[in-house]
């Protein structure tokens, strides 16, 4: 009883009340069942929160890799308005972009100061993705992603066996060898572009983007990014002010003296049940024992 009223007091109570006024009203408006509509707002509050959540964790790897969290902010709305023009998902390109930002031969690029280049090679990076998805469609943006990868790590392997397509053939594209690439791992991603210009032209691209996978992810995505702009307006740094409280009222219970005390009282029940435990095994083992005492087989 004492543990739930001490649980009570940490604040959570306070997003239950919340979510059961949002409930309440939800239920008016729409002549729906109080616990329907409480179950409705809690799978609100899960989707703003698992948006708000995915966002903040690719600000965090962009914050790194721009120095400024404006910047990363900035990266972000950019990465999702390419995302939406082209046909490669929001979340692919997100990935695409957060490799970039690690790889050797790209991450200076995103730590340019210049946000104008820095927009350039993520929209590169997009068209990349895109024009080997145009040679084999059923592989798709994520197995392109993974061929450009492997490829500034100096291996052709994907592009030949997944996009059937040399290496050689794409460095010709800007007039360099594939030996050139694998020396300066910069010049893939221009020479694919080229290569896409030279070889499939907008027109196939573009019906990449009608397909129904594409506009179906595209409106995910726009149903993702509004249930971020509402964990945004303060739902989510709340809720996440509340559970770091509820943590640290956890900590400091367990480090106090009260909570020591339980453990002790835990700890001699605990000691007391495995000699319980013991002594029944012990018990058990002698009356095994005793079936095949001599007296009990009829020996000597």
């Amino acid at each position: 009883g004492k543990t739930i009223i001490w649980l009570s007091r940490t604040g959570l109570s306070v997003f239950v009340r919340a979510l059961k006024k949002v409930a309440m009203t939800l239920a008016f408006v729409f002549g729906i069942r109080a616990a329907a509509a409480t179950a409705v707002v809690i799978k609100m509050g899960k989707a703003v929160l698992r948006a708000t959540q995915t966002y903040r964790e690719f600000l965090i790897v962009l914050k790194g890799s721009t120095g400024s969290i404006r910047l990363a902010r900035d990266l972000a709305d950019y990465v999702r308005e390419v995302a939406i023009r082209m046909p490669v998902s929001v979340d692919q390109l997100q990935k695409a972009v957060q490799s970039a930002s690690v790889i050797p031969a790209l991450k200076t690029k995103f730590l340019s100061g210049n946000f104008e280049e820095v927009k350039e090679n993520v929209k590169g990076l997009a068209e990349a993705m895109t024009i080997l998805s145009a040679l084999n469609p059923q592989q798709g943006p994520e197995n392109a992603l993974f061929a450009i990868r492997e490829a500034l790590a100096g291996q052709f392997r994907s592009l030949r066996t997944r996009f059937d397509i040399s290496p050689q053939v794409i460095a010709g594209a800007i007039g360099k060898t594939q030996a050139d690439i694998k020396k300066d791992s910069s010049l893939l991603l221009p020479a694919i572009q080229e290569f896409g210009r030279k070889n499939i032209g907008k027109e196939s691209i573009a019906e990449l983007s009608k397909l129904p996978r594409v506009i179906f992810e595209n409106i995910r995505a726009g149903i993702d990014e509004a249930w971020r702009k509402v964990g945004e307006e303060g739902f989510y740094d709340s809720f996440v002010g509340v559970i770091q409280k509820f943590e640290q009222r956890v900590i400091n219970f367990i480090r106090s003296d009260r909570f020591s005390k339980i453990a002790e009282v835990m700890s001699d029940s605990l000691e007391a049940a495995w000699d319980n435990v013991l002594v029944f095994g012990e018990t058990l083992i002698d009356e095994f024992i005793g079936i095949f005492a001599p007296e009990k087989l009829g020996g000597d």
